[in-house]
């Protein structure tokens, strides 16, 4: 279950203590309205941790799971790739920035959030 869908999940719920939830249970299944601010920055911090737990597994992922981390870790930071592919006779490079340019048209908050989903999924697979 991803961030987004916890945090909605959570806003749809009635509240249990709550004596008269079940005669206000309409009112919770109508679309959450949560600020836009408070969003991004739950996201941010679940970003950042993620950055800093990924460098900590036990193992490291393997070159394609790597790739996939550098791409999202750019979309989320600068968003769409900002410069020229690079030349023939820097294949590194060229790797580096196709793989990055195959995200263009992801927001920096969806990109954030496939990260953390890609890391708990490497956390799962790889250990701490």
């Amino acid at each position: 279950m991803t961030f987004l869908h916890v945090v909605e999940a959570h806003l749809q719920a009635p509240p249990t203590s709550c004596p008269t939830a079940s005669l206000k249970a309409h009112t919770w299944n109508a679309a959450p309205t949560v600020p836009r601010s408070l969003l991004s920055a739950a996201m941010a911090d679940l970003f950042e941790t993620a950055v800093e737990e990924v460098k900590v597994l036990r193992t490291q992922p393997k070159y394609e799971e790597m790739k996939e981390l550098y791409a999202l870790y750019k979309q989320a930071t600068i968003g769409d790739v900002n410069f020229d592919r690079p030349g023939v006779f820097n294949p590194t490079g060229r790797g580096k920035w196709d793989v990055w340019n195959r995200k263009k048209g992801m927001t920096q908050d969806e990109a954030k959030v496939a990260y953390v989903d890609l890391v708990e999924a490497l956390k799962a697979k790889y250990g701490m």
